[in-house]
């Protein structure tokens, strides 16, 4: 192969990897969002939120580096607000804080119908 061949094909190399890496982004941007969607994530814009959580590089709780670690999207299941890119650890602890906190809500509910 000559200087020549080898730069077109070098060329066409380039523009293929590129193509491929712009489709690649795309299809996880896409199922990242229909993720959050069948989660109950809901916002009037999903464009926003992916560059958002793609460009988050500190957890919003405890601060800490998140960048190369998998990080959440932290939203309450009740209300749907979303309260920020997290951390695994932190998002782990918010959903059983949540949990806790129906319960508790629950039984409250519970004991005010039973004195009506």
């Amino acid at each position: 192969m000559n200087k020549e061949q080898r730069s077109l094909y070098n060329k066409h190399y380039y523009e293929l990897n590129k193509n491929k890496k712009w489709y690649l982004a795309l299809k996880r941007k896409t199922a990242l969002i229909k993720i959050w969607k069948k989660n109950k994530v809901y916002t009037d814009n999903y464009e926003n939120l992916h560059y958002l959580y793609m460009n988050t590089h500190k957890c919003y709780f405890c601060d800490k580096n998140i960048e190369g670690h998998k990080r959440c999207l932290e939203h309450n299941h009740h209300s749907q607000e979303i309260r920020g890119i997290v951390c695994h650890k932190c998002n782990s602890l918010m959903r059983k804080k949540d949990k806790q906190f129906n319960l508790v809500l629950n039984e409250l509910k519970s004991n005010i119908n039973l004195y009506e």
